[in-house]
């Protein structure tokens, strides 16, 4: 029998305006599973906070959730880049100094049938998350991927998209 991946899924609390974060909700759905560590961050863009997840997990995937509050589609994100802005108004700033202007996720995920590839992941924490941990795990044989849930979708189907996802990783 193959050893079974361990699997850090992480989403975020709620921000900004809004006052429920989907994938708070579907983070938690997941809470329970044995091959699964779960971790729900406050929107913050403190470095260490990511960094101290996956030292105190250890993983061997990481799969990171955000909440696209415009459209109906799951996008799979492919591209990190190397800029953040913590307001819209601000003008972007690179998260880290020298760093590369993008990196690619390592993590090849199936997109769903409803849902589309995307290589833009916005400027706010989902982008600074991927950034933060694709950067750190350059040397690392851990892959990682990100994916933007609707705040529209149902729960249910949420998390019935995310366990396959996850099953698919887990079994390959």
């Amino acid at each position: 029998m193959k050893n079974q991946k361990r699997i850090f899924l992480y989403g975020f609390k709620p921000y900004r305006k809004h006052t429920t974060n989907i994938t708070e909700e579907i983070v938690h759905a997941f809470s329970r599973e044995s091959h699964i560590d779960t971790h729900v961050f406050d929107v913050t863009f403190k470095k260490n906070n990511f960094l101290d997840a996956y030292i105190k997990y250890t993983p061997d995937v990481i799969v990171g959730l955000g909440q696209f509050s415009r459209g109906n589609t799951v996008r799979v994100e492919r591209k990190a880049y190397n800029i953040f802005r913590i307001n819209p108004q601000d003008r972007p700033t690179k998260i880290v100094k020298e760093g590369a202007s993008f990196i690619f996720s390592t993590l090849q995920m199936t997109v769903p049938e409803s849902g589309r590839r995307s290589y833009y992941a916005g400027e706010y924490v989902c982008n600074y998350s991927m950034y933060i941990f694709l950067d750190y795990l350059k040397k690392e044989p851990v892959q990682y991927g990100f994916m933007h849930i609707p705040q529209s979708i149902n729960t249910r189907k949420a998390v019935s998209t995310v366990r396959a996802i996850l099953t698919n990783i887990h079994q390959s």
